[in-house]
């Protein structure tokens, strides 16, 4: 009986020790450093074709500027695009799911300097041809919408006219 509880102990312990992976045993932890934060990038404005073949989503580090990617949701394609700081990268699909349109913001270095020189800064819409990866961007563009089931249309508010000395808008 003493000797099938001391097997069963044994079995159990080599069992245990079979499980624990070696680099578990052994894994030293290191602190977080400026270079592991800087890398961090954040999942954000996300959105789906309505046929279900493209997913958009933007990857945004803490402070910076961002990037759109649209990738085809069976097959390899993807496309990236940098859409600057702050309100870049919202994203929309057409409803037959032919065309993207994105809001592309100032790069981080671009926003400063239009702050510095007292300029504005202003959005732009980038269109994507998603058969062909052709792209356009109108610029000076507050907010866009594609016209429900006509996906050839595209709805955008602009900016008005720059106020006298360049300081409008």
């Amino acid at each position: 009986m003493k000797r099938l509880r001391s097997t069963a102990v044994l079995a159990l312990f080599a069992a245990v020790l079979a499980f624990v992976p070696l680099g578990a045993q052994n894994a030293v932890k290191r602190p977080i450093e400026l270079d592991d934060i800087l890398a961090i990038r954040a999942l954000g404005a996300t959105s789906l074709s309505a046929n279900g073949t493209w997913l958009g989503y933007r990857l945004s580090p803490p402070q910076g500027d961002s990037e759109v990617i649209l990738r085809a949701t069976s097959g390899d394609k993807e496309m990236k695009f940098a859409v600057g700081e702050g309100a870049g990268g919202a994203l929309s699909f057409s409803a037959d799911s032919a065309w993207a349109a994105m809001a592309m913001s100032p790069t981080r270095r671009e926003a400063q300097a239009n702050t510095r020189a007292r300029r504005p800064n202003q959005t732009s819409v980038t269109i994507v041809n998603l058969a062909s990866g052709e792209k356009s961007t109108v610029q000076k563009n507050r907010r866009f919408a594609f016209s429900g089931e006509r996906g050839g249309w595209l709805a955008m508010h602009r900016y008005g006219p720059e106020a006298a000395g360049g300081a409008g808008a």
